[in-house]
């Protein structure tokens, strides 16, 4: 398990992979995957999703992974301010998404009010 960045566009999840990674290779071998958002940071705050399906791994460049490329960039921009970027490219040298289907949605949340 490992944190990664994504973005949820309308047709698919798109996670942030490098694509040396354990995860990357271990998605290329068996598609099936299972992810888990949550928010939240105390108890009663805490809710979340478990998403399982099937994901498809694909560079950056890949032609279907432009819109999601582009939104991506949008959502984290921020937190490439400065040289941030420069940085980034620097310690991840080939980026990849998973194109994650979703087939199943479990979700929960620990506010029972």
């Amino acid at each position: 398990m490992a944190p990664h960045w994504f973005v949820w566009s309308e047709d698919a999840l798109y996670v942030s992979v490098e694509r040396s990674s354990e995860t990357w290779t271990n998605a290329e071998r068996d598609p099936r995957v299972a992810l888990v958002i949550d928010r939240g940071r105390g108890w009663t705050d805490l809710a979340g999703v478990e998403i399982e399906g099937t994901a498809a791994a694909m560079p950056a460049e890949h032609p279907d992974a432009r819109r999601a490329v582009s939104a991506w960039h949008e959502k984290y921009r921020s937190m490439f301010a400065g040289d941030g970027f420069e940085r980034f490219a620097e310690e991840v040298a080939s980026l990849g998404f998973l194109r994650v289907e979703p087939a199943r949605l479990t979700s929960w949340t620990h506010d029972w009010s």
